[in-house]
């Protein structure tokens, strides 16, 4: 049996806007759609890969944040003008 531990005193707004932010990019990103369909496909409920793509995402934002640099796909800007960069700056702003 595996336990999943759960952090009881972290924001819980903040991850809350990370799992709403995911599950709007399942709309308008074709890689998002894919990682969330491949969730699907192992099994998993529907929440749980939202969260897991949550996990994702604040994984790249981190990165953008850390280089100053805005998210890339292939050449291709994601969401015309870079709104992961600049969501990643002001929120992380906020928090810190």
């Amino acid at each position: 049996m595996r336990w999943i531990r759960w952090r009881y005193f972290c924001p819980k707004f903040f991850r809350q806007s990370f799992v709403e932010y995911a599950g709007q990019s399942i709309q308008h990103s074709f890689w998002a759609k894919a990682y969330y369909s491949r969730q699907r496909l192992r099994g998993k409920e529907r929440q749980a890969a939202v969260r897991a793509l949550a996990f994702k995402w604040i994984r790249i934002i981190w990165k953008c944040r850390g280089s100053v640099a805005p998210f890339v796909r292939r050449g291709v800007d994601f969401y015309g003008p870079v709104q992961s960069a600049i969501f990643a700056t002001n929120l992380f702003r906020l928090t810190s």
